[in-house]
């Protein structure tokens, strides 16, 4: 089969991924049944790892966070990370508690409420990052164009850990929550990385996110439809955590 019926016929999926597009579609056309089996695939695993981490930030993290995800489906590998960002993000929100718990009777009203807020905004944090997982759905071919609402919010959700931070004004108490939210931060830092490439990829194949909004299956516009998706506060369920604490401090 010529090259080029191969790139078309690798699929809309990998398409809509961009970034691993021409290393994927390359390994798949190389594996011509001679028998590569077990190294083949792994290969091929790497190579999809080190196409998606080779945009990010911090490259050695992210190929740490993807290594043991045994496919080279870039749609499932970028699943994978956001859910391991969930997870370090859930493990700074439950720091958090304990360091408020640790502190007890020592903890004065300035850091309490400092600990309060981090809490609230790690919790929005990952009301947030729930709401992308749940949007991308199992194959990002289905996100078409939210992709560049992922990558809004997933910006939100790193504001919410860096707004955290910031708030702490004594250097020391600061240096340690940063050290306890540092790993959420930086998969969060990736993850945004990630998005980006994606949404650039599409745009420089002459791929228009406004394009995609046919494979929504008839939903409409996301963001006609993901404003009327309100949450028990009456506040959108697309707003990053960031917008929620602004909105809540003008009353």
């Amino acid at each position: 089969m010529p090259v080029g019926k191969v790139v078309i016929s690798a699929g809309f999926r990998l398409l809509v991924v961009g970034v691993p597009i021409g290393v994927v579609t390359y390994v798949n056309r190389g594996d011509d049944g001679g028998g590569g089996g077990k190294d083949a695939s792994l290969n091929s695993h790497q190579k999809a790892v080190q196409a998606i981490c080779q945009t990010t930030t911090d490259q050695g993290s992210c190929s740490k966070t993807l290594d043991p995800v045994k496919s080279d489906d870039p749609s499932k590998l970028i699943k994978a990370f956001l859910l391991a960002t969930k997870d370090a993000i859930t493990k700074s929100s439950n720091f958090t508690a304990t360091t408020e718990g640790g502190m007890g009777k020592n903890m004065n009203a300035t850091t309490k409420a400092v600990l309060d807020y981090c809490k609230r905004v790690l919790t929005y944090a990952l009301e947030d990052l729930e709401t992308i997982v749940e949007e991308m759905g199992a194959d990002l071919q289905q996100s078409g164009s939210k992709l560049d609402q992922l990558k809004q919010w997933l910006t939100g959700v790193f504001n919410c850990q860096t707004d955290c931070l910031d708030d702490i004004e004594e250097v020391e108490f600061r240096k340690i929550m940063g050290e306890g939210i540092s790993n959420s931060k930086v998969l969060t830092s990736n993850a945004i990385d990630i998005f980006h490439s994606v949404v650039t990829a599409m745009t420089q194949m002459g791929v228009k996110v406004d394009d995609m909004k046919n494979v929504m299956g008839g939903l409409g516009a996301p963001a006609r439809r993901l404003l009327g998706d309100i949450d028990q506060n009456g506040l959108p369920k697309w707003l990053s955590g960031k917008d929620r604490k602004l909105m809540a401090k003008a009353g």
